[in-house]
């Protein structure tokens, strides 16, 4: 799967484009992403705008591993309409990737 960061200009001219093959983030960071989004709970993208830039901090790290090209200057200047649905996607396939970890059977 392909994710894709833009960033743009004062005039929403396209500064540079980052993209990620493959989301690989740790267990701590998808943690600390589902205290900080109760993920169950966000039915709209006003809410998880708020819940975002509550956790403005945070969601950038863990953004930045999956975006090593991006700055931290970079995240000021790229589109919410863009940044919401990647934000969803990774939060998405972390859970998904969870839930094919092989349960062990106590014997």
């Amino acid at each position: 799967m392909e994710l894709k960061i833009t960033v743009y200009d004062k005039d929403d001219k396209v500064i540079k484009e980052c993209k990620a093959q493959t989301i690989d983030i740790k267990f701590g960071q998808v943690a600390a992403l589902m205290e900080l989004m109760d993920v169950e709970n966000v039915n709209d993208s006003v809410e998880l705008l708020r819940i975002v830039h509550k956790a403005w901090k945070q969601v950038i790290a863990i953004l930045s591993k999956v975006f090593p090209d991006m700055n931290d200057d970079d995240w000021e200047n790229v589109s919410m309409k863009e940044l919401l649905p990647v934000v969803v996607t990774i939060l998405k396939s972390s859970f998904s990737e969870m839930l094919t970890i092989p349960k062990s059977k106590n014997e």
